[in-house]
């Protein structure tokens, strides 16, 4: 069987989607930026908003540093690989049409955050078939409003970055309820919503908080263009528990072979397997070369199994280390990738066990 093929686009993810054909993308599983939780580099910044022909004036600031745990080697347990500080993140916004210069995920505001991944997806709608999926793993991420920003978390000024206290959009300790936002935003600008999906992880990590219970599971949102579209529900059986129940015993009573009294109902045979439920528990699976957001694998197997057919495409449109293209190209499908993280390609380029001279650039 030939190789699937591979094409992985480099720079700005809005600016990469507008280089690919419409209507020629059947799939898309991807993991955008956490609102807050991920620390952007200077390649992932970017123009968002404003006017294209302003002559900006930028006013800088910085979102607070944020503490996801500690990486001691008491704290090294299986999946630590989602456990980071954030530091500071710089962004700046433009004084004249009202721009904002930084990385994705480094917003101020979750509203702002939002409305930029709607952005995105506004493009991605164009390359994707109308009988197309969209999958997104998103997770939430808790306020810090009030607190001072600025370099050093705002503890310290310098002439560049004055100290600004951040308001993320909630009060200090809030759920900001980021994939939800997000969700309903998505289902304004047009898209149906067609499910939320929760990814329990079995080893997730603990948190130092005694206030609340441990966050253990994860959002995976399913869109889509259009009320019908693609979807393999036979790919998403699963193993069946217990010995049937009512609605299985009602079901066998309207064929004339079980026909008998609907309070007693007939045992229900050969229910081996079920209908996918909404929830997936499977562990997080560390990853060597320091990058924190990687999916499992197992993640965009189950959405590829679903929601593309035989021989299809598949777009990540925040590659990342390649997961969802490693999977793709297993399966058999075609593969986008877009990044704006030139450091990730050689990992992209060892995922897929193939020289970075095969991979095709725009």
């Amino acid at each position: 069987m030939a190789v699937a093929k591979v094409r992985l686009g480099l720079g700005d993810v809005r600016a990469r989607l507008q280089l690919l054909d419409p209507n020629s993308v059947d799939c898309v599983v991807t993991s955008p930026p956490y609102f807050g939780l991920r620390a952007g580099s200077k390649a992932m910044q970017q123009i968002w908003g404003g006017q294209p022909a302003c002559r900006h004036e930028w006013t800088q600031h910085a979102t607070r540093a944020v503490s996801g745990g500690t990486r001691t080697p008491k704290l090294k347990i299986k999946g630590s690989e989602n456990f980071q500080t954030v530091p500071a993140q710089p962004f700046a916004a433009c004084r004249r049409c009202g721009a904002w210069y930084g990385a994705l995920g480094s917003e101020p505001t979750v509203d702002l955050y939002v409305a930029h991944l709607v952005e995105v997806f506004d493009r991605v709608r164009v390359v994707l078939k109308p009988s197309g999926t969209v999958w997104v793993n998103l997770g939430d991420s808790y306020s810090t409003n009030g607190k001072w920003g600025g370099a050093s978390s705002g503890k310290h000024v310098n002439g560049r970055t004055p100290r600004v206290r951040r308001s993320d959009g909630g009060k200090p300790k809030d759920l900001l309820g980021v994939p939800y936002r997000f969700a309903l935003a998505m289902q304004a600008a047009g898209w149906y919503w067609r499910s939320l999906i929760i990814w329990h992880k079995p080893n997730a990590l603990p948190h130092p908080v005694k206030d609340r219970p441990n966050v253990d599971f994860e959002t995976i949102l399913l869109f889509t263009r259009s009320p019908r579209y693609f979807y393999n529900w036979k790919a998403m059986q699963e193993q069946a528990t217990g010995e049937g129940n009512g609605n299985k015993r009602r079901l066998l009573n309207h064929q004339p072979e079980h026909r008998t009294n609907f309070k007693i109902g007939v045992p229900w045979q050969g229910a081996d397997v079920r209908r996918g439920r909404a929830v997936w528990s499977f562990p997080t699976v560390p990853y060597k070369n320091g990058h924190f957001s990687t999916f499992p694998p197992e993640l965009p197997r189950r959405c590829i199994s679903a929601g593309c057919p035989a021989g299809g495409t598949v777009l990540d449109p925040f590659a990342g280390t390649g997961t969802t293209l490693q999977v793709a190209r297993e399966m058999g499908r075609a593969a986008i990738g877009i990044e704006i993280e030139p450091r990730y390609v050689p990992m992209i380029a060892e995922r897929l066990g193939i020289s970075l001279n095969h991979i095709i650039r725009e």
